[in-house]
């Protein structure tokens, strides 16, 4: 699934899946911890574009070195 279609769960998850606590995600976003877990657990639905667009770049980031990684070890 692309990053741009992501639902801001599914990239909590997806960033979480990668290594990623909720703590370190708050920070990079600029958010509380607790927000992140609501974000996740879908009892915040109000959530900012701002922040939506954030996640996404964030999973798009992500994405972009794992594709990196598995070049460099020739595991495509």
């Amino acid at each position: 699934m692309a990053a741009s279609l992501l639902s801001p769960d599914a990239a909590v998850f997806k960033l979480e899946k990668a290594g990623l606590k909720q703590h370190q995600i708050a920070a990079l976003l600029g958010i509380a911890q607790g927000t992140v877990s609501k974000i996740k657990s879908k009892r915040y639905t109000e959530v900012s574009y701002k922040i939506v667009d954030k996640l996404r770049e964030l999973v798009a980031q992500l994405c972009t070195e794992e594709t990196k990684k598995e070049k460099a070890t020739g595991s495509e």
